[in-house]
């Protein structure tokens, strides 16, 4: 053997004492000088090639109190790291008492205490101490010493102080692998250390220390095995002792706290809870109805955790959290409902067993737990899991809670379902199958409410018409706006587009009461003095009628009574703005906030009580900044073409002066140079519209290309283009030249029915230009169409009039021309002989045959 392969031994003799008594240590400038070197010496020493023998002198001088005790702290820092390499030299037996154990460990723990202190010099020594006690696995001592609980705690109680985030990770490992040994090393685990480990799980705790928490439920998990009885004894005590207080009338707060504990156990160590989940499973049927509540709630919320799927683990738990949906309480259900449908975002796979509660609690017997199932829809963020996750029938269920009996059901129900739309209308609006079907009616639902005519229902519905329906809030693009709007609209069933209708027009009904309001308010701020009694009733009689439209009217009445009092102009006319047709919707909500923000620094109290009219009046919807994108879709002849005419034709029959504004567009001649027959007609059929609500609105330049539709168009054509004609300024030189030739090509079949159609708007708004005509006319279309056969053999069924043959049509509008002679000619020039045989053919078609009355075309005769 060589020397080299033989035991090594300690070279150095440290001299650490005055004398050999060992209670008086040498200075201190000598005494760091000496530990340095030791402590050197045995680092560089290994376990397997020691002499112990030659370090019996070192190690009864490091266990000395004048070194353990010693006031400098670096002393007792170096003699700690001493001590730990002689510990891990004689490993696995120790050269010390039992008593000097503890006192040891005492030492280790006062300065594990300062690895918090990152600025000490000393403190790359307490962390090799750490490292030390962590690979050597010397905590182990300890463990088996006797009497040993308070020293073991300490370790707890410290580490979990001094663990924190700007922590190397290294280091919390380590710590980890110390409080780990000394879980599994002990005989029994001391319960200051179950109480120590479970505080670190308290929400208040996870919030001071985050590093803690995130360090007993490391831990938790890799004891898990030993933990579960202590943990599970622990709750026992707690339900034990929370049982006997509620029997003495005492509270829940000690038993919630523990269930909140589970909560986070389950998150972060579910592993710990093997013998607790029975537990909670015998809670949801006790006779206890807040414990029931307690359990369905805790259960559920552990149902919902992600990484640990409590349904598949504890099958029979499962299926009686599942009963509680038949739970006699109404609390007991309202908390499963919760629930259930939070497990949609959490654990969507267990949808299939949830669906048919969740749409048996949104159709139950009590309003609380109606209204929780409807609440808890409207919190789900719809992911693609989620989206698939929920069923049809739930979709269906909480249609029909918007028109629950129940005030607060149905507001529930109403801003859920449109919530619910506004995340998944993408899919909608892309033509998804499973999407359009499952989804798609949403809008129906909710515009057909109108009808309810309820003003609590219809306040809802504008709340978040622009907002979650229609997504206004989250486009930018007005364009995109645009087409939302129409692809929102083209979906609507008819009674349901009737109901949007029905939305807009009391919209504008309010509108036109609230503008008056402002508008006697900002006059009367201009010249407060000038205030008298009939502006004052005035006043009241507008804010009497506004308020009967919504639903806390005599909140509201009292509200802009104060409003009118404020007597400040700023919020008046800011509020106007947000209702003129001139402000599009950049300019709507900007008015709408400066004006908001200022009412609330005035009368704070009224922003919440006037709300519901701001929301209302608010030109968000229907705006004139959407116009030029509608008119463009109802030339482009796409799939929202339809969407596009209907909207445009009601925006010219109840918004006027919103079209108005977009006149340019509208009368666009490139309009009408489409192939697309029906598309010209629905341009020419909203020109007309736009003309009677705004009178003197045709502008110059497209008396020719009117002309040629009159001349050459289809039937619908020739009829608006004639009437466009009969509106414009300068045309009536136009229109006559055209009755001319109308009544000329009167015997070509193949141009009857558009040049009687044509005639027929010009004999009503052109009488001048017709009147030369009359006779004419009358000689021709008396005896040639209205006295001809009806066609068909008087036993056809309606029909739409563009269904009808040429002939038919004729006919139908012949009678127009007739008929319209008579109603714009003037009375003076009217004479008797005409009248009668203009009477005579119309009471010659009244008075026909049955087959012929029964005829397609004789049915619109």
């Amino acid at each position: 053997m060589t020397e080299d392969s033989g035991p090594r031994e300690l070279g150095f003799e440290p001299k650490l004492f005055t004398n050999a008594t060992h209670k008086k240590a040498v200075a201190v400038a000598e005494l760091y000088k000496q530990l340095k070197r030791l402590s050197k010496e045995l680092n560089g020493l290994e376990q397997e090639t020691v002499d112990t023998q030659s370090l019996d002198g070192v190690t009864k001088q490091l266990v000395a109190p004048a070194l353990l005790r010693h006031k400098e702290p670096g002393v007792v820092a170096y003699v700690s790291c001493c001590i730990a390499d002689v510990l891990r030299l004689y490993a696995p037996e120790a050269p010390y008492t039992d008593d000097e154990i503890k006192q040891i460990f005492s030492v280790f723990i006062d300065q594990l205490q300062l690895l918090g202190d990152s600025d000490s010099q000393f403190s790359p020594l307490r962390e090799y101490l750490l490292t030390s006690l962590a690979t050597v696995r010397t905590p182990a001592l300890v463990a088996m010493q006797p009497d040993a609980e308070e020293i073991i705690s300490r370790f707890f109680t410290v580490l979990f102080g001094v663990v924190g985030g700007s922590q190397a990770h290294s280091i919390q490992m380590q710590i980890l692998d110390v409080l780990q040994q000394l879980v599994e090393e002990p005989k029994a685990v001391p319960q200051d250390v179950i109480d120590v480990i479970l505080l670190q799980f308290t929400k208040r705790r996870q919030q001071d220390n985050p590093a803690a928490h995130q360090l007993a439920g490391d831990l938790a998990t890799a004891t898990a095995d030993i933990l579960q009885k202590y943990i599970y004894q622990y709750f026992n005590d707690v339900i034990v002792s929370a049982a006997q207080n509620r029997e003495a009338g005492g509270s829940l707060d000690d038993l919630r706290a523990a269930h909140n504990l589970i909560l986070e156990l389950n998150r972060a160590a579910p592993g710990t809870l093997l013998n607790v989940v029975p537990q909670l499973e015998e809670e949801l049927g006790v006779e206890d109805v807040d414990v029931r509540v307690l359990a369905t709630g805790v259960v559920g919320q552990m149902l919902a955790d992600k990484g640990f799927t409590l349904s598949k683990r504890y099958d029979s738990t499962w299926k009686a959290w599942k009963s509680r949906r038949a739970d006699a309480a109404a609390a007991v259900r309202v908390q499963w409902a919760e629930c259930a449908v939070a497990l949609y975002q959490h654990q969507p796979q267990l949808a299939r067993e949830l669906n048919d509660g969740i749409a048996e609690k949104l159709r139950d017997v009590d309003e609380r737990v109606r209204q929780a199932a409807c609440r808890a829809l409207g919190l789900l963020e719809m992911g693609a899991a989620v989206r698939a996750a929920i069923a049809e029938q739930v979709v269906a269920a909480l249609g029909e809670r918007c028109r629950d009996r129940k005030a607060a059901v149905r507001s529930e129900a109403i801003v859920a379902l449109a919530t619910l739309y506004g995340q998944v209308h993408e899919d909608v609006e892309q033509g998804d199958a499973a999407a359009c079907q499952k989804w798609g009616g949403i809008p129906s639902t909710i515009f057909s409410l109108r009808y309810v005519n309820d003003p609590d229902v219809d306040s809802k519905v504008e709340s978040i018409l622009t907002g979650a329906i229609l997504g206004f809030a989250r486009i930018k693009d007005d364009r995109t706006k645009c087409r939302r709007l129409l692809t929102v609209f083209a979906g609507l069933t008819p009674k349901a587009q009737s109901g949007f209708f029905g939305y807009m027009r009391r919209q504008r009904d309010i509108i036109r009461l609230a503008d008056l309001f402002l508008e006697i308010c900002s006059d009367r701020s201009a010249e407060p003095a000038n205030g008298d009694g009939d502006v004052e009733q005035r006043l009241q009689q507008l804010g009497a009628r506004i308020a009967a439209c919504f639903p806390d009217k005599a909140r509201m009445e009292t509200a802009l009574g104060q409003l009118a009092g404020l007597h400040d102009d700023e919020i008046y006319q800011g509020l106007r703005a947000t209702m003129d047709a001139k402000s599009d919707i950049k300019t709507v909500r900007r008015c709408q906030k400066s004006a908001l923000k200022r009412l609330a620094a005035l009368a704070p109290s009224l922003l919440d009580a006037t709300a519901p009219l701001w929301k209302c009046v608010g030109l968000t919807t229907i705006n004139r900044i959407l116009v030029p994108f509608l008119i463009e879709h109802t030339a482009a002849g796409d799939q929202l073409r339809g969407a596009a005419d209907a909207l445009l034709a009601y925006v010219a029959d109840v918004f006027p002066d919103i079209l108005r504004l977009s006149g340019a567009e509208l009368f666009d001649a490139s309009g009408l140079q489409s192939r697309n027959t029906t598309a010209v007609e629905e341009r020419l059929a909203l020109m007309v519209k736009f003309a009677k609500a705004v009178p003197s609105s045709i502008p110059s330049g497209m008396e020719d290309q009117l002309a040629a539709l009159v001349r050459a168009g289809s039937v619908r054509q020739a009829k608006y283009a004639a009437f466009l004609l009969t509106q414009a300024e300068g045309a009536a030189g136009l229109c006559a030249e055209l009755a001319a030739e109308l009544v000329d090509g009167l015997d070509s079949p193949g141009r009857r029915a558009p040049a009687c159609a044509a005639l027929s708007r010009l004999a009503l708004h052109a009488p001048t230009a017709f009147a030369p005509h009359a006779d004419h006319v009358v000689r021709s279309l008396v005896p040639v169409v209205l006295a001809g056969d009806m066609g068909g053999d008087g036993d056809e069924e309606w029909q739409p009039r563009e269904a009808l043959d040429d002939a038919a049509q004729a006919r139908v509008h012949a009678v127009k021309v007739l008929a319209n002679w008579l109603v714009g000619m003037d009375a003076k020039a009217l004479t008797r002989d005409a009248a009668q045989t203009v009477l005579g053919a119309l009471r010659q078609v009244v008075r026909g045959g049955a087959a012929a009355q029964r005829s397609a075309s004789g049915l619109h005769v």
